[in-house]
Protein backbone atom coordinates (compact mmCIF):
# COMPACT_ATOMS: atom_id res chain seq x y z
CA UNK A 1 0.00 0.00 0.00
CA UNK A 2 3.04 2.66 0.75
CA UNK A 3 4.27 2.26 -2.85
CA UNK A 4 0.80 3.05 -4.27
CA UNK A 5 -0.25 6.05 -1.66
CA UNK A 6 3.70 7.39 -2.27
CA UNK A 7 3.89 6.92 -5.67
CA UNK A 8 1.08 9.10 -5.66
CA UNK A 9 2.27 11.98 -4.10
CA UNK A 10 5.46 11.55 -5.74
CA UNK A 11 4.05 12.30 -8.75
CA UNK A 12 1.19 14.79 -7.32
CA UNK A 13 4.69 16.85 -5.65
CA UNK A 14 6.85 16.45 -8.85
CA UNK A 15 3.52 18.85 -11.01
CA UNK A 16 3.02 20.76 -7.86
CA UNK A 17 6.65 21.54 -7.77
CA UNK A 18 7.07 22.63 -11.62
CA UNK A 19 3.81 25.38 -11.39
CA UNK A 20 5.18 26.87 -7.65
CA UNK A 21 8.63 27.00 -8.90
CA UNK A 22 7.51 28.50 -12.41
CA UNK A 23 4.92 30.99 -10.79
CA UNK A 24 7.76 32.39 -8.38
CA UNK A 25 10.61 32.62 -10.86
CA UNK A 26 8.44 34.20 -12.88
CA UNK A 27 7.60 36.76 -10.26
CA UNK A 28 11.11 37.05 -8.97
CA UNK A 29 11.62 40.76 -9.12
CA UNK A 30 8.41 41.52 -6.76
CA UNK A 31 8.91 41.73 -3.60
CA UNK A 32 5.82 41.66 -1.74
CA UNK A 33 5.48 37.78 -0.51
CA UNK A 34 8.45 36.84 -2.04
CA UNK A 35 9.48 34.84 0.86
CA UNK A 36 6.37 32.74 0.57
CA UNK A 37 6.12 32.27 -2.95
CA UNK A 38 10.05 30.26 -3.30
CA UNK A 39 9.17 28.76 0.59
CA UNK A 40 6.01 27.55 -0.89
CA UNK A 41 8.06 26.08 -4.22
CA UNK A 42 10.80 24.65 -1.51
CA UNK A 43 8.18 23.01 0.25
CA UNK A 44 6.75 21.11 -2.23
CA UNK A 45 10.33 19.81 -4.35
CA UNK A 46 11.27 18.88 -0.88
CA UNK A 47 8.06 17.01 -0.26
CA UNK A 48 8.70 15.25 -4.00
CA UNK A 49 12.27 14.09 -2.73
CA UNK A 50 10.66 12.74 0.60
CA UNK A 51 7.41 10.95 -1.16
CA UNK A 52 9.98 9.37 -3.91
CA UNK A 53 12.50 8.04 -0.98
CA UNK A 54 8.54 6.89 1.44
CA UNK A 55 8.37 4.50 -1.89
CA UNK A 56 9.51 0.90 -0.93
CA UNK A 57 11.19 0.07 -4.11
CA UNK A 58 13.10 3.55 -4.48
CA UNK A 59 13.97 3.35 -0.77
CA UNK A 60 15.84 -0.21 -1.22
CA UNK A 61 17.92 1.41 -4.30
CA UNK A 62 18.99 3.99 -2.68
CA UNK A 63 20.08 1.82 0.86
CA UNK A 64 22.22 -0.58 -1.41
CA UNK A 65 23.71 2.45 -3.54
CA UNK A 66 24.35 4.54 -0.27
CA UNK A 67 25.38 1.80 1.34
CA UNK A 68 23.12 3.08 5.19
CA UNK A 69 20.78 1.11 5.93
CA UNK A 70 17.58 2.91 6.81
CA UNK A 71 19.58 5.95 5.28
CA UNK A 72 15.81 6.29 2.59
CA UNK A 73 13.87 6.45 5.78
CA UNK A 74 16.15 9.26 7.50
CA UNK A 75 15.86 11.13 4.06
CA UNK A 76 12.20 11.00 3.85
CA UNK A 77 11.94 12.22 7.58
CA UNK A 78 14.35 14.65 7.44
CA UNK A 79 12.17 16.25 3.73
CA UNK A 80 8.89 15.71 5.72
CA UNK A 81 10.05 17.85 8.68
CA UNK A 82 11.80 20.67 6.28
CA UNK A 83 8.28 20.55 4.14
CA UNK A 84 6.59 21.37 7.42
CA UNK A 85 9.21 23.61 8.12
CA UNK A 86 8.88 25.77 5.05
CA UNK A 87 5.12 25.80 5.00
CA UNK A 88 5.34 27.73 8.02
CA UNK A 89 7.72 30.25 6.46
CA UNK A 90 5.10 30.88 3.93
CA UNK A 91 2.67 31.26 6.21
CA UNK A 92 5.11 34.03 8.62
CA UNK A 93 5.33 35.76 5.42
CA UNK A 94 2.05 35.80 4.58
CA UNK A 95 0.37 37.03 8.01
CA UNK A 96 3.10 39.04 9.62
CA UNK A 97 3.81 42.49 9.18
CA UNK A 98 6.82 43.37 7.03
CA UNK A 99 9.03 44.43 10.09
CA UNK A 100 8.37 40.81 12.11
CA UNK A 101 9.23 38.51 8.99
CA UNK A 102 12.59 38.21 9.47
CA UNK A 103 12.65 37.29 13.24
CA UNK A 104 9.44 34.74 12.81
CA UNK A 105 11.41 32.96 9.57
CA UNK A 106 14.89 33.34 11.69
CA UNK A 107 12.38 31.66 14.45
CA UNK A 108 11.62 28.49 12.69
CA UNK A 109 15.03 28.34 10.75
CA UNK A 110 16.38 27.68 14.54
CA UNK A 111 14.17 25.56 15.24
CA UNK A 112 14.12 23.35 12.51
CA UNK A 113 17.98 23.01 12.27
CA UNK A 114 17.73 21.83 16.20
CA UNK A 115 15.15 19.27 14.76
CA UNK A 116 16.93 18.11 11.98
CA UNK A 117 20.69 17.81 14.12
CA UNK A 118 18.54 15.93 16.95
CA UNK A 119 17.08 13.42 14.39
CA UNK A 120 20.57 13.07 12.51
CA UNK A 121 21.95 11.89 16.42
CA UNK A 122 19.50 10.31 17.50
CA UNK A 123 19.23 7.92 13.85
CA UNK A 124 23.18 7.42 14.55
CA UNK A 125 22.97 6.30 17.79
CA UNK A 126 19.99 4.05 17.23
CA UNK A 127 20.66 3.07 13.91
CA UNK A 128 20.47 -0.86 13.12
CA UNK A 129 20.08 -2.52 9.30
CA UNK A 130 18.23 -4.98 10.69
CA UNK A 131 15.51 -2.81 12.59
CA UNK A 132 13.05 -0.58 10.30
CA UNK A 133 12.39 2.80 11.96
CA UNK A 134 9.02 2.52 11.88
CA UNK A 135 6.24 1.45 14.11
CA UNK A 136 7.75 -2.52 13.39
CA UNK A 137 10.39 -1.57 16.19
CA UNK A 138 8.11 -0.08 18.68
CA UNK A 139 10.25 -2.70 21.37
CA UNK A 140 13.71 -0.75 20.71
CA UNK A 141 13.94 2.20 22.86
CA UNK A 142 16.31 4.50 20.96
CA UNK A 143 14.43 4.04 17.41
CA UNK A 144 11.01 4.72 19.67
CA UNK A 145 12.83 8.21 20.67
CA UNK A 146 13.72 9.04 17.35
CA UNK A 147 10.15 8.65 15.76
CA UNK A 148 8.73 10.43 18.83
CA UNK A 149 11.10 13.07 18.19
CA UNK A 150 9.85 13.26 14.86
CA UNK A 151 6.39 12.98 15.36
CA UNK A 152 6.20 15.63 18.05
CA UNK A 153 7.49 17.86 15.89
CA UNK A 154 5.22 17.16 12.38
CA UNK A 155 2.12 17.35 15.37
CA UNK A 156 3.31 20.41 16.40
CA UNK A 157 3.72 22.17 12.72
CA UNK A 158 0.84 20.88 11.08
CA UNK A 159 -1.31 21.85 14.31
CA UNK A 160 0.07 25.65 13.45
CA UNK A 161 -0.18 25.14 9.92
CA UNK A 162 -3.76 24.14 9.93
CA UNK A 163 -5.21 26.60 12.58
CA UNK A 164 -3.32 29.71 10.58
CA UNK A 165 -4.46 28.54 7.07
CA UNK A 166 -8.00 27.86 8.54
CA UNK A 167 -8.34 31.65 10.03
CA UNK A 168 -6.28 32.81 6.80
CA UNK A 169 -9.18 31.13 4.77
CA UNK A 170 -12.00 32.76 6.66
CA UNK A 171 -10.71 35.81 6.40
CA UNK A 172 -9.90 35.34 2.55
CA UNK A 173 -13.02 33.92 2.09
CA UNK A 174 -15.44 37.06 1.22
CA UNK A 175 -12.98 38.61 -1.47
CA UNK A 176 -10.95 36.08 -2.98
CA UNK A 177 -12.44 32.41 -2.63
CA UNK A 178 -9.67 30.95 -4.60
CA UNK A 179 -7.06 31.35 -2.21
CA UNK A 180 -9.62 30.47 0.86
CA UNK A 181 -10.28 27.46 -0.86
CA UNK A 182 -6.20 26.81 -1.13
CA UNK A 183 -6.20 27.65 2.24
CA UNK A 184 -8.67 25.24 3.54
CA UNK A 185 -7.31 22.68 1.63
CA UNK A 186 -3.30 23.44 3.40
CA UNK A 187 -5.26 23.05 6.78
CA UNK A 188 -7.17 19.88 5.75
CA UNK A 189 -3.44 18.74 4.90
CA UNK A 190 -2.29 20.15 8.19
CA UNK A 191 -5.06 18.84 10.75
CA UNK A 192 -3.95 15.07 8.72
CA UNK A 193 -0.17 15.76 9.53
CA UNK A 194 -1.80 16.13 13.01
CA UNK A 195 -3.93 12.96 13.03
CA UNK A 196 -0.83 10.81 11.63
CA UNK A 197 1.68 12.14 14.65
CA UNK A 198 -1.31 10.99 16.88
CA UNK A 199 -1.68 7.41 15.78
CA UNK A 200 1.98 6.63 15.14
CA UNK A 201 2.73 8.49 18.18
CA UNK A 202 0.21 6.85 20.20
CA UNK A 203 0.93 3.53 19.11
CA UNK A 204 4.69 3.64 20.10
CA UNK A 205 3.43 5.51 23.81
CA UNK A 206 1.13 2.61 23.92
CA UNK A 207 3.82 -0.79 23.35
CA UNK A 208 5.67 1.16 26.26
CA UNK A 209 2.80 1.03 28.06
CA UNK A 210 1.86 -2.23 27.43
CA UNK A 211 -1.68 -1.04 26.31
CA UNK A 212 -1.25 -1.37 22.32
CA UNK A 213 -3.47 -1.78 19.43
CA UNK A 214 -2.81 -4.05 16.44
CA UNK A 215 0.15 -3.17 14.33
CA UNK A 216 -2.15 -3.41 11.22
CA UNK A 217 -4.65 -1.21 12.33
CA UNK A 218 -1.93 1.50 12.97
CA UNK A 219 -0.18 0.91 9.59
CA UNK A 220 -3.73 0.97 7.85
CA UNK A 221 -4.54 4.20 9.25
CA UNK A 222 -1.10 6.16 9.29
CA UNK A 223 0.12 5.70 6.01
CA UNK A 224 -3.41 6.87 4.23
CA UNK A 225 -3.28 9.75 6.61
CA UNK A 226 -0.05 10.89 5.38
CA UNK A 227 -0.83 10.72 1.41
CA UNK A 228 -4.04 12.67 2.17
CA UNK A 229 -1.78 15.49 4.06
CA UNK A 230 0.58 15.81 1.49
CA UNK A 231 -2.40 15.86 -1.52
CA UNK A 232 -4.12 18.06 0.46
CA UNK A 233 -1.44 20.48 1.17
CA UNK A 234 0.65 20.30 -2.52
CA UNK A 235 -2.95 20.60 -4.34
CA UNK A 236 -3.86 23.45 -1.89
CA UNK A 237 -0.71 25.22 -2.65
CA UNK A 238 -1.21 25.09 -6.06
CA UNK A 239 -4.94 26.08 -5.81
CA UNK A 240 -3.68 29.32 -4.08
CA UNK A 241 -1.53 30.62 -6.55
CA UNK A 242 -4.83 30.62 -8.99
CA UNK A 243 -5.85 33.04 -5.96
CA UNK A 244 -3.08 35.15 -5.54
CA UNK A 245 -3.55 36.33 -8.86
CA UNK A 246 -5.64 38.69 -6.98
CA UNK A 247 -3.66 38.94 -3.92
CA UNK A 248 -3.65 35.88 -1.68
CA UNK A 249 -4.15 37.39 1.91
CA UNK A 250 -4.59 41.16 3.17
CA UNK A 251 -1.87 42.14 5.78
Amino acid sequence: MDGLIFGVCSLATAIGAAICFRYAYRLRDQPTYRVARWSRALAVVVCFIGSLTAVPVVADVFNRATGVGNGAKLVAHLCAVLFCACLQIMIVDWMYEKPYVSSGVWARVVLVASVVTALTFQFRTANDPGLPFTTDSAHNLPIVAYLLTYLGFLAIAGLEISVLSAGMAVHSWRDRQMAAVGLTLVALGGASCVAYSISKGGYLIAVQVSHPWALGTEQAVSSPLAGVGVLFVVIGLCVTIAGSRRAVVRR
